[in-house]
């Protein structure tokens, strides 16, 4: 299914995370990903019609900040979370997660493999890619650093909606830039 596009007359809407109500004041549209094959093409499109009319471009993971509240000022927020994990096992030692997994889900069918993600976060109701736009710490910080020093590898994509692979080695500075900003 494709993104769902909604557009609201009012600048307003309500949504309800954890059954509690939050508002997204000034949100032009709402986008809830929805298929994994064809997110990054709905993304890609997105940061086109906001280059095109000149609005910005939020995302959201979980959605755990300010009682869920994205900064927007009439642009595009785009929802990206579920709660389970998409995962792809590549070796014994690495797995490829989307950003919008649970670290929850992620962490149990880790564990299910006789696993672990070596730093999570006290709270693990969140998105991927919330903790890692922001560095990831938690309790083994202290000895094992933060989340997104074990991220070897990303896919983004840009704002002109080209899709490409970074890491240390690949677009060394887009990748320093994606993780914990």
């Amino acid at each position: 299914k494709r993104l769902q596009m909604v557009i609201d007359e009012n600048a307003k809407r309500i949504k309800h995370y954890n059954r509690l109500p939050y508002l997204v004041a000034n949100v032009a549209e709402i986008l809830e990903t929805e298929s994994e094959n064809e997110d990054e093409a709905d993304v890609a499109h997105c940061f086109k019609v906001a280059a095109a009319t000149g609005v910005p471009v939020v995302f959201r993971g979980a959605g755990h900040t300010c009682h869920g509240q994205a900064l927007s000022d009439n642009g595009i927020l785009i929802e990206n979370f579920v709660d389970r994990a998409e995962m792809t096992t590549l070796d014994e030692a690495h797995v490829e997660v989307t950003t919008r997994s649970s670290w929850r889900h992620v962490e149990s069918a880790l564990n299910e493999r006789g696993r672990a993600v070596p730093v999570l976060t006290d709270y693990q109701h969140l998105a991927v890619g919330g903790t890692l736009s922001v560095g990831g710490v938690g309790f083994h910080s202290i000895t094992r650093g933060l989340q997104v020093d074990h991220v070897t590898r990303a896919r983004l994509v840009l704002p002109d909606g080209t899709a490409v692979w970074c890491s240390p080695d690949a677009h060394g500075e887009l990748f320093r830039f994606a993780l914990a900003g």
